[in-house]
């Protein structure tokens, strides 16, 4: 992936967790409540960390800071979405969406394994040393 297309994949993804993540922290109050209906344990508890990943996390993934483990993060933040909020409903009306992110946050998280300056990931043929007799 160009280095272009990895910073804006890498810079939307943080705004839009922070987006989403900033109205839990605004209202909290009925964010329990959702999250009460849903069924998800601890909702008040919940709700903080929820918040706090989102939030954080969306603006470390946007600055570039431990991009790989906020990455792995904001995964499991998108499966818990998945599991408490849009199972039920099927994938067309419920949980494609965060599907899509999951394999935008997969992309993000694969690029941070690679280093393409380091020698290990060179070409075979740069690697070779030519020997002057």
């Amino acid at each position: 992936m160009a280095l272009r297309t990895r910073w804006l994949l890498r810079v939307a993804l943080g705004l839009f967790f922070a987006a989403h993540g900033l109205p839990k922290l605004l209202q909290p109050a009925a964010t329990v409540r959702f999250f009460h209906r849903l069924g998800v344990p601890w909702p008040g508890v919940t709700m903080w960390l929820v918040a706090a990943v989102e939030v954080v996390g969306g603006l470390l993934l946007a600055a570039g800071v431990a991009p790989r483990y906020v990455s792995l993060l904001l995964m499991l933040d998108t499966l818990g979405v998945i599991v408490f909020a849009t199972a039920r409903v099927g994938f067309a009306k419920g949980w494609g969406y965060e599907a899509i992110l999951l394999v935008a946050l997969l992309a993000v998280l694969g690029e941070t394994f690679r280093r393409p300056h380091s020698p290990r990931f060179a070409p075979a043929h740069s690697q070779r040393r030519r020997r002057i007799y």
